[in-house]
């Protein structure tokens, strides 16, 4: 009979409520992938300004939150490498929209956690390499931090030099 055939439950694959197929489980998350799929996110991000798109596609790849933390200080970090003012700002503008949303796409703290990743292990070294970084830093990222973290959320990331512009 049939229901002896199944004493240890439906067979393999079957969602046993519906009888149907059960759905895949989610893609198990690869670094080296994600690192492409951001490099041509960017690349579209340079040509066509829509930072929104650029979240939309990110929050897709569910990057768990360990990984977070270090991808917004990437995400940082290739922004204030641009020499392209209007590209950096873009740039700048989808790294915020990654912790802006409701849900956001990366976890606030995660990306707060970020900022504080670039600038301590990745600032001192890049001030050799880009010029105006101080500048751009000042002018720039902080400012469009500041849109969507409170100083008492960022601050405790940020360098002393860069509090002032946080309560501006």
């Amino acid at each position: 009979p049939y229901t002896t055939l199944f004493r240890s439950g439906p067979p393999g694959g079957l969602d046993p409520a519906a009888g149907r197929p059960a759905p895949p489980p989610p893609p198990v998350f690869d670094t080296v992938v994600f690192r492409q799929d951001l490099t041509s996110i960017l690349r579209d991000l340079a040509k066509d300004r829509r930072a929104a798109t650029a979240v939309l596609r990110v929050r897709s790849q569910r990057v768990p939150s360990s990984r977070q933390a270090v991808e917004f200080a990437d995400i940082l970090t290739r922004a204030v490498e641009e020499a392209r003012g209007g590209v950096r700002q873009s740039v700048l503008a989808f790294a915020a929209g990654l912790a802006a949303g409701r849900p956001s796409a990366f976890e606030r703290e995660e990306c707060a956690a970020g900022v504080g990743i670039f600038f301590e292990e990745i600032y001192a070294e890049l001030l050799e390499e880009v010029p105006r970084l101080q500048t751009v830093c000042m002018m720039e990222v902080v400012p469009t931090l500041r849109s969507v973290f409170t100083p008492e959320e960022l601050c405790p990331f940020l360098p002393e030099q860069f509090h002032a512009s946080m309560h501006a």
